[in-house]
């Protein structure tokens, strides 16, 4: 049978940081090679149906999530997955 529970990722703000504030996100992130990165987290919204972003006990949107100024490297992490690539944010810079 499939489950189709919402899967519920919990992160903790530290200053301009996300921290995951479970063991359970932790894995969820190992498990797909992602990271806390804003283009990150707004990449597993828009994938996942069944996943919803908590920060700081708040439920998050992907507009919330996802800062204007990041739009366009969203873009292009976006488009570098759909074509297969392994692509991962550089932290306060571009996607590789």
């Amino acid at each position: 049978m499939d489950d189709q529970r919402i899967k519920e990722l919990r992160f903790i703000r530290s200053g301009d940081e996300l921290i995951p504030g479970d063991e359970a996100t932790k894995l969820y992130l190992k498990e797909k090679g992602l990271s806390t990165d804003p283009v990150e987290l707004a990449y597993i919204l828009l994938g996942d149906a069944n996943v919803a972003i908590y920060i700081d006990d708040k439920k998050m949107t992907l507009e919330q999530v996802l800062a204007d100024d990041d739009f366009w490297r969203f873009i292009v992490f976006l488009d570098l997955k759909k074509r297969g690539y392994r692509a991962h944010v550089l932290r306060g810079s571009s996607v590789d």
